[in-house]
């Protein structure tokens, strides 16, 4: 949670008469708020930063293709992210309030698709790749070979 976002909760529920933080703390946050400089990171800008420092480091990574860590997050996250969030496809429960005291589980039917386990498969790849680079091990050609006796 963001330090803006702390503040603007704990002022939420001190209008409502809950205190999550005392006056003190709620200042010190301010306090921090108010001396941050910059802009405000987004996810984008971060992914875009990170596919420039990577691009040429990692096999196949570059800036502005679906080789990206933004083209990762498009094809990743956007298509198995609803395998592991509260929804209709997520890993909790989804209920329906009938009453203060009743509620009833929407039933799914199957999941079709290979699920997250597609998803894990490439990040533990991915991941290996950057400490390979980052660290010397594993090198990137034990990781390709890792992965492609599976193909």
């Amino acid at each position: 949670m963001t330090v803006r976002i702390r503040v603007a909760a704990a002022k939420e529920a001190a209008a409502r008469g809950i205190e999550l933080m005392t006056p003190g703390d709620l200042q010190a946050l301010e306090a921090q708020v108010a001396g941050m400089e910059g802009d405000r990171l987004t996810l984008a800008a971060l992914a875009e930063d990170a596919d420039i420092y990577w691009s040429g480091k990692l096999p196949g990574v570059g800036v502005g293709t679906m080789l990206s860590l933004r083209g990762l997050y498009v094809v990743l996250y956007r298509t198995f992210s609803g395998t592991a969030r509260p929804s209709f496809r997520g890993i909790n429960p989804v209920v329906v309030d009938i009453t203060d005291r009743r509620k009833r589980v929407i039933l799914e039917r199957p999941f079709d698709g290979r699920g997250p386990f597609g998803m894990a498969t490439v990040i533990f790849g991915f991941a290996l790749y950057v400490l390979g680079a980052s660290l010397g091990w594993p090198e990137a050609g034990q990781v390709t070979a890792a992965f492609e006796r599976y193909e």
